[in-house]
């Protein structure tokens, strides 16, 4: 027993001796083979480069000589054309253009097939050079091989040495560790197979998804949503500034506006109303903040100075101050807005007010008519059933009253006053006219 185990062992030791030389030989051989792979995969990526471009140079050149093929036919199509309906002369032209049109043709075909030859040799040595590839990594993966050879060997002979210094009880539960080693690592590689198997299988799932029509460009599709968003929210940025400084210029004229209005209802209000509780009125606007898609806002409210304090004049004044304010700001309204629309009407503006803010009332319009007489396009109409009114008006302006009464026809029918000449009444211009059941109504017209 121990005879034949030192032969084997000076076996082995022939056989590692072999193995040792032949490892220097091929350590020796490999260094160049490398250098030569590299240097051949080099050269192999620049021709496919170089390769790759002149195809592509001789692919456009027979896409232009298609081209030129093309325009060669239309162009002899064409001279055929001319040639059914042209001269002698125009047919021997056209025979002498389409001879040297056919040339060119012959030209472009030969070198079409020389593009084509070209693109065939190409070819064949990207082939060839594919086979040389093939065979780079096989040599490779010889030597690799043989590399691991002499290290599986060299492990050989280290478990070899460690077995003579063991006994056998320990190699047998040594043997049993790895067994179950072994166990253990066979399952952990089925579940990472099976791991692998079901990854395979999503990657595949989300390839073929990958290749869907709506899918298809995802890259450039979301560039371009990423530059559209981009570019919107620079869109909006700018309008929200754009949005803030119309907002400011909205305020500076509704501010502007309001100050005028105030202005001119307090300068009629001091010359109309005839109490002395009640200083002046203005509007005042209270302004509301933005709040979601909603713009800013404003409440309007009319305000009262009374023994040298502002309050809100609704629920705190009579039924006839009420209507005297609604007429004096319809009239501050009217003079800021209206200035190119001329006309002011004015229906049963003295209910509610008494004689004394009834005349003052028609002071100031009489007034306001006076101011206005230059403006060719202004025209105040008052309708009313206030007879003293009437009287009033016409004592302090001598203007003439239309009658609009309702005859035992139920026809409207239009008074004008004795004193007032026929061509005047062709010139008079009833603008407006209502008439109710319960009785006739006035119209003056200035």
């Amino acid at each position: 027993m121990l005879k034949s185990l030192e032969d084997r062992k000076s076996e082995l030791e022939g056989v590692d001796s072999l193995f040792q030389t032949e490892l220097e030989d091929l350590a020796k051989k490999i260094a160049p083979i490398e250098s030569q792979l590299n240097l051949a995969k080099n050269e192999l990526e620049t021709l496919k480069k170089e390769h790759g471009k002149t195809l592509s140079q001789e692919r456009e050149k027979i896409q232009e000589y298609n081209r030129q093929l093309e325009e060669v036919k239309r162009i002899k199509q064409e001279m055929q054309n001319y040639a059914k309906r042209g001269t002698l002369r125009q047919l021997t032209e056209v025979r002498e253009a389409l001879h040297k049109l056919n040339q060119k043709k012959e030209d472009v075909l030969g070198k079409r097939n020389e593009c084509e030859n070209a693109i065939t040799e190409i070819n064949q040595f990207i082939a060839n050079q594919s086979l040389e590839e093939i065979d780079l990594k096989n040599n490779l993966a010889l030597l690799e091989k043989r590399t691991k050879v002499v290290q599986l060997d060299e492990e050989v002979k280290t478990l070899r040495r460690d077995i003579d210094h063991l006994d056998v009880n320990s190699v047998r539960k040594e043997r049993e560790k790895l067994l179950n080693e072994n166990e253990s690592l066979m399952k952990k590689k089925a579940n990472i197979n099976g791991r692998l198997q079901e990854i395979g299988e999503t990657i595949k799932t989300t390839e073929n998804d990958l290749k869907k029509d709506y899918l298809r460009d995802a890259d450039k599709k979301f560039l371009k949503n990423a530059y559209q968003l981009k570019l919107s929210d620079i869109i909006m940025s700018d309008l929200k500034k754009y949005h803030a400084a119309l907002e400011h210029c909205v305020v500076q004229y509704h501010t502007q506006k309001l100050v005028s209005i105030n202005h001119l209802i307090r300068d009629y209000w001091t010359r109309v109303y005839q109490g002395n509780d009640i200083d002046y009125i203005s509007v005042v606007a209270d302004m509301g903040p933005a709040s979601g898609n909603r713009r800013n806002f404003s409440n309007y409210r009319v305000v009262q100075m009374k023994n040298g304090q502002l309050q809100d004049m609704r629920n705190r004044c009579s039924a006839g101050q009420r209507v005297l304010a609604c007429l004096i700001i319809r009239l501050a309204l009217a003079e800021t807005f209206s200035r190119n629309c001329g006309i002011f009407a004015l229906d049963e503006p003295t209910t509610n007010l008494d004689t004394k803010n009834a005349l003052s009332l028609s002071k100031a319009l009489a007034l306001l008519v006076e101011e206005k007489r230059e403006q060719k396009n202004f025209q105040l109409i008052v309708i009313t059933h206030d007879e003293e009114f009437i009287e009033n008006l016409t004592a302090i302006d001598k203007a003439y009253v239309v009658r609009i009464v309702r005859d035992h026809n139920g026809l409207s029918d239009i008074q004008y006053p004795e004193n007032m000449v026929s061509n005047e009444r062709d010139d008079a211009d009833i603008v407006d006219v209502k008439i109710k059941p319960s009785g006739v109504k006035k119209m003056r017209k200035y």
